[in-house]
């Protein structure tokens, strides 16, 4: 065993960890391309004329190149990547391994334990904190595109999305076949953006590991974030309404939920000139802390946000409190076009383990005639541990701008079949209309569009809007002010809808809607750290 009060012997424990990561990665890497080449290979069939080939040999994941088989590779065959071994330099692999084979227990180092050693300077620990996460990012991310098209493709075979594409005025028999060159181009094009993901930018994950380990519950953590806004104004003020039909608290069948766009990280940015203080624009100083505030003092159990990506940043502060979460990642995300991107966007959902567990997930992308959509959507069904209730939520991030009302009504009916779909049979002696429902989401349109008429018309979910007022009015959810300051935009998009025949809405919290500072120069701003308002509910089961 290497005695890491060495310093010498530190930098080398250092060096093995590091190669033996980079290993490890790389392994993993191959694998995902085999898997990849395998998932191609049979979409296109024996008899296909094109095979996938990888330009570059880097870390991470180069985006795949699909040409003839018959076409001369001569020029390029030495950017050709061999798939069979790890891609190291011989001289450092050998050093890699040398000095890992004089390490008896190296299974029990854990890197982060470093963090406690006075010879390491911080650079060093931000410098291996930052490498290390962003290589699992990718990865991950290459792992749940496989698992997400294998979903897509299983469902094309089945014909429950799709039965038949129209080519013109042909019929084709074989859906699959006519899809599988969008989706196998899908595959590593939104997990890797085209290459965007690297060459454009060299992202950064700022995990503060010593930090969350301190703290373990949520108090202490709103304390430690709330020390990080020390010289900024408090957050907006939220009042509680308390139904009065609720039929009185009952903390053990009684849940909270919150819905909201945090708002990118790669799409917050001052524009024209906004009296907002530039600070207002600033993630890792300002909107990180302020986002995690809002996230943990309303003390939900589950919370669905949208615009997320930033998932792996506020993935281990909520976990460290009892969280535990999907994410899905849009398959072409508007945040991969900016230079300052730190990946794709997409959806998530946070709930509480010691309230509800997992009973079964599904990450969705919406297909409308054969193509697909940028917009994501997740199913996520729970079993309430107090009532042993199961209740199945969806949050979902449909398309933007005005002129975009039609498409959104074509997308929430695909996502009302889906979910359907996954009502169907899921639970003995319980049919759709008496199952447990959430609709969450950033819908981008208001109640006047047809997707809103969509959802409440429907005669076998009978979903209702939590935050319609008494004389059905909406308030707005989103405060900005039009490009170059024009006029102030106050909209209606974002929603909590529910099944009141096996759900009962108890209370809420009020938007707030009288601050001054929103009003006059919109969100985000000094106490809210996005241009949506969150909206806060709670449910008792029936």
């Amino acid at each position: 065993m290497i005695d890491i009060d060495d310093d010498v012997n530190l930098k080398k424990l250092q060096k093995i960890q590091s190669h033996c990561r980079k290993i490890h990665v790389q392994k993993e890497l191959i694998k995902i391309r085999n898997e990849y080449e395998s998932i191609f290979n049979e979409i296109e069939g024996v008899e296909s004329d094109l095979k996938v080939v990888w330009p570059n040999e880097s870390i991470p994941i180069c985006y795949p190149k699909f040409v003839s088989k018959k076409q001369s590779l001569k020029s390029s065959a030495s950017k050709i990547v061999s798939l069979k071994t790890p891609i190291l330099k011989d001289e450092k692999r050998d050093s890699a391994l040398k000095d890992f084979n004089q390490i008896d227990d190296i299974e029990k180092i854990n890197y982060l334990e470093l963090d406690n050693l006075k010879k390491m300077s911080k650079t060093e620990l931000i410098s291996v904190r930052e490498s290390v996460s962003l290589e699992m990012l990718w990865i991950q991310q290459a792992i749940q595109s496989r698992i997400q098209y294998l979903k897509l493709k299983k469902n094309l075979e089945n014909q429950r999305m799709i039965t038949k594409l129209k080519m013109g005025e042909k019929l084709i028999d074989n859906p699959l076949k006519t899809f599988g060159l969008i989706a196998a181009g899908a595959l590593f094009g939104y997990t890797i953006a085209k290459s965007r993901f690297t060459s454009r930018t060299q992202p950064k994950v700022t995990f503060n590991y010593k930090d969350i380990i301190r703290v373990h519950d949520s108090t202490s953590l709103l304390k430690y974030v709330r020390g990080k806004l020390k010289k900024y104004p408090p957050s907006l003020e939220r009042k509680t309404i308390r139904l009065a039909d609720d039929g009185g608290y009952d903390p053990t069948n009684e849940f909270r939920v919150m819905q909201w766009n945090i708002l990118a990280k790669a799409l917050c940015y001052q524009e024209g000139e906004s009296k907002i203080p530039t600070e207002a624009y600033d993630w890792s100083n300002y909107r990180l802390w302020r986002t995690l505030e809002e996230l943990i003092r309303h003390n939900s159990d589950i919370l669905c946000i949208e615009e997320v990506d930033v998932y792996e940043e506020i993935k281990p502060y909520l976990h460290s409190i009892g969280y535990t979460s999907v994410f899905c990642p849009k398959f072409f995300s508007p945040c991969l076009e900016m230079e300052s991107n730190v990946g794709p966007d997409g959806c998530a959902i946070f709930y509480r383990l010691a309230n509800f567990e997992l009973v079964n997930m599904s990450c969705e992308k919406i297909v409308l005639n054969s193509y697909i959509n940028s917009q994501v959507f997740i199913i996520l069904q729970l079993k309430h541990k107090p009532t042993k209730r199961n209740i199945t939520l969806v949050c979902l991030h449909l398309k933007s701008k005005i002129e975009y009302h039609e498409k959104r009504q074509s997308q929430i009916a695909e996502v009302l079949k889906a979910l359907k779909s996954h009502l169907i049979g899921s639970f003995e002696n319980e049919t759709i209309d008496k199952h447990p429902v959430l609709l969450l989401g950033d819908f981008n349109g208001e109640p006047f569009e047809k997707f809103y008429n969509l959802i409440e018309t429907d005669t076998e979910l009978f979903l209702r809007d939590a935050y319609t007022l008494e004389s059905g009015l909406k308030e707005p959810t989103t405060i900005k002010l039009k490009r170059y300051n024009t006029e102030m935009i106050r909209r209606a998009i974002d929603y909590i809808f529910y099944t009141p025949q096996s759900l009962r809405l108890t209370e809420y919290l009020a938007l707030p809607l009288d601050d001054e500072t929103m009003n006059q120069h919109g969100l985000p701003n000094l106490s809210h750290s996005s241009d949506h308002l969150s909206l806060i509910a709670s449910f008792k089961f029936i």
